[in-house]
């Protein structure tokens, strides 16, 4: 019974989420409103919706908000611990190091949670404002905010006072030694990240396009490097961003002003 009313409040949470967001998207783009703030909108509602979806059953179960993806992944990690000491000839202390490295990674869980979440709702919420645009263009009844190319993409100055606003707090809550801190600032650093990723990468864009003759070929051995290398590539490209965003590297190039979307 219990599995079927938290079946029934995550169905319930995800259906409310679709809805909102379609609504906020149609709403947002029609009154003209930045396609920024739209993203962020999404991103906000379904990042709600998720959080609602995953975490609401346990607490109206009794338990913590990440007890069922904590026992998803316990079970995970049992099942790992168990064959590697079932393993044939395996190393006691190399067992026992395997073994700490599990049980940081079941302690990590909450926290790993969250920033899973908030970059999944980034994405969704990004996507969806690409993929209605899409839908726009074969349908020119639906008059909508029009876009700038991805290479001359901006974070709106407003937008970096918030963000580092949110920074500077998470930092004075972990100092704080608040019980939930770290996964408030994992959560801050993907809110914080995300923007100057995606800036970084305009930025990229833009070189490419200015130095390249063949635009289509650059760009798409480009961003597989980045994609097969996105894990040493995710730092440069926010310290790409972030430097965009002080010294405005493109609009001194073209001769312009800087802008924001």
């Amino acid at each position: 019974m219990l599995y079927s009313e938290n079946g029934y409040t995550s169905a319930v949470a995800v259906s409310l989420m679709a809805a909102a967001s379609a609504v906020a998207l149609y709403v947002l783009l029609t009154k003209r409103f930045s396609n920024t703030y739209t993203a962020l909108t999404l991103s906000g509602i379904f990042l709600l919706g998720l959080y609602v979806a995953a975490c609401l059953p346990s607490v109206l179960a009794g338990k913590g908000a990440f007890a069922a993806v904590q026992a998803a992944m316990d079970e995970i990690i049992s099942f790992y611990r168990t064959t590697f000491v079932q393993a044939a000839g395996a190393d006691a202390q190399y067992a026992a190091l395997v073994n700490e490295y599990l049980d940081t990674f079941s302690k990590a869980v909450p926290t790993m949670v969250v920033a899973a979440l908030s970059i999944f709702a980034g994405v969704m919420g990004l996507g969806n404002l690409l993929f209605f645009r899409l839908f726009c263009r074969k349908h020119k009844e639906i008059a909508i905010s029009p876009i700038r190319e991805f290479r001359f993409w901006s974070l709106p100055r407003s937008m970096m006072f918030g963000l580092f606003a949110l920074l500077v707090g998470s930092l004075i809550l972990e100092w704080s030694g608040w019980q939930y801190a770290e996964s408030l600032v994992n959560t801050v650093n993907v809110l914080v990240g995300m923007p100057l990723l995606l800036q970084g990468l305009a930025v990229v864009d833009f070189l490419i396009v200015r130095s390249a003759r063949k635009t289509a070929g650059q760009r798409a051995v480009t961003y597989v490097l980045i994609g097969v290398l996105f894990g040493l590539a995710e730092m440069p490209l926010m310290l790409l961003g972030g430097f965009e965003q002080l010294f405005h590297f493109r609009a001194r190039t073209q001769g312009l002003p800087p802008q924001s979307l």
